[in-house]
């Protein structure tokens, strides 16, 4: 077995550093959790079955930063909620139901898509350091869509979506 020369093991590890640096950098989104609904449409299990809207959020296999947002937000048409600012790691139920609940229970009344929107503490684009050195810089609002699955028209109990963050390429 030949040895490979000083000078051209040092280049080849010095080509694998800025191919992992090039493929850190062209991430285009990272998923911190996932976006669940829960609920069921049995109409014999009263008032204690309204609809959860689960936000679970922990990056912490992506970074080493607190991931904070200044505002989480859950939408159905035009009525929302909104918790404030949250820490994560987070798990956070927003209820919907009739009063004193403001979000619609989408077990009981059909729901084509129901929004979740994170907003920077800011309200401007913000920064991670992610476990391997590179910056990740995503959008002051990021906004994630459970959809209707396809072939049905309305979102089920059990349905969920990861949480995506979307890199902000010019930072602004």
């Amino acid at each position: 077995m030949r040895a490979i020369p000083k000078a051209v093991g040092c280049l080849l590890a010095l080509l694998l550093l800025t191919a992992c640096a090039a493929a850190s950098q062209s991430t285009k989104q990272i998923q911190i959790g996932t976006f669940v609904f829960h609920g069921t449409a049995d109409p014999n299990c009263g008032q204690f079955c309204n609809a959860g809207y689960e936000v679970i959020i922990d990056a912490s296999a992506l970074t080493g930063d607190a991931l904070s947002f200044g505002d989480i937000t859950v939408a159905i048409g035009t009525i929302s909620q909104s918790s404030g600012a949250e820490t994560a790691p987070i798990d956070l139920v927003f209820v919907g139901g009739p009063s004193p609940f403001v979000l619609p229970d989408c077990a009981k009344v059909p729901c084509r898509s129901i929004d979740l929107q994170l907003t920077s503490t800011t309200g401007k684009p913000f920064s991670l350091t992610l476990l391997d050195g590179s910056t990740f810089t995503t959008y002051a609002v990021n906004t994630i869509t459970l959809k209707a699955l396809p072939g049905q028209h309305v979102v089920k109990p059990g349905q969920s979506v990861p949480i995506i963050l979307l890199r902000d390429a010019a930072g602004k």
